[in-house]
């Protein structure tokens, strides 16, 4: 029996250093806030997915505004512990009177970069926010609303800091 190998379109498109054109990353801040805290929650995700950017962006923002809002500034830490490696390409149909003869041509064309990708696997940390304990519940609700912003399912843990 022989090893079972990648075929080349199944390998995830990440070296954007050789992608001419490759998009930018769209989260603009991976860890907001600063400080010591003893209690924390962690999201994590119950499936494999390829998520893009603009979802981890949406719920980073949602955890975000309410956590301010409800906390304060400096009363906690968000962290986001996934990275947009993953270069996603797409190829531009023509989508005008009489394209049906151009679309059936092409198949798994190459395409342009258009955007970013997470690759997640099943039971990664997605989110990371630390705060005080009494605090615990607004951390949660603030998971619960940033997940109904991402395309997958997702449990929360909770992390306690040990005294040291």
């Amino acid at each position: 029996m022989g090893r079972k190998t990648k075929r080349a379109h199944d390998m995830p498109y990440t070296r954007a250093e050789f992608i001419p054109g490759a998009p930018g990353v769209k989260v603009s801040k991976f860890k907001i806030g600063s400080g010591q805290y003893d209690c924390g929650l962690r999201m994590v995700s119950e499936q494999a997915i390829l998520m893009k950017q603009e979802a981890l962006e949406a719920a980073r923002v949602a955890i975000n505004s309410l956590l301010q809002k409800k906390l304060g500034d400096g009363n906690y830490v968000l962290r986001v512990t996934v990275y947009p490696h993953v270069v996603l390409r797409e190829h531009k149909f023509a989508a005008v009177a009489g394209a049906d003869r151009l679309s059936q041509g092409m198949r798994r064309a190459f395409g342009r970069p258009t955007s970013r990708a997470v690759n997640l696997s099943q039971g990664q940390g997605i989110f990371e926010a630390h705060s005080n304990e009494k605090d615990l519940d607004v951390l949660k609700q603030a998971f619960k609303i940033g997940a109904y912003k991402l395309p997958m399912k997702v449990s929360l843990e909770e992390i306690r800091e040990e005294a040291k």
